[in-house]
């Protein structure tokens, strides 16, 4: 069960979960049984292919059943370079790529030419 996923689309959530729990330990047990769950390989890898996410809380509300509870990152501003525009949250974190806005609501900065790619930070947590 995924609750909270938000703009996430929970089939693309859905199918990352099962890609990390398939297969087995030692060919006796599933990964996907509630005991042998690899805990931080999960949370790891869904970090790292979802990085517009911000937490990620992992519980067994019941026998066979792992619960996800996901939380959005906000954005604090918007990283500019040329014609591409990044959202950024409070701790200077790159995190999904943005359309240009004409009127933004947000702060905009502007950086360097040089590509950034998302999951970076321009600029150190202390410079915010």
């Amino acid at each position: 069960m995924i609750a909270d996923a938000g703009a996430i689309p929970v089939p693309r959530l859905t199918a990352a979960v099962n890609d990390i729990l398939a297969g087995q330990y030692l060919k006796l047990f599933h990964r996907k049984v509630n005991w042998f769950y690899p805990r931080a390989a999960l949370l790891a890898a869904l970090k790292r292919q979802f990085p517009e996410l911000a937490a990620f809380k992992i519980t067994n509300p019941s026998l066979g059943t792992l619960r996800i509870d996901v939380e959005k990152r906000r954005a604090a501003a918007l990283w500019c370079q040329e014609e591409v525009c990044y959202f950024v949250d409070h701790t200077g974190l790159l995190y999904a790529p943005a359309q240009q806005f004409s009127n933004a609501a947000l702060f905009t900065l502007t950086g360097l030419a040089l590509p950034l790619p998302v999951g970076s930070r321009p600029l150190a947590i202390s410079d915010w």
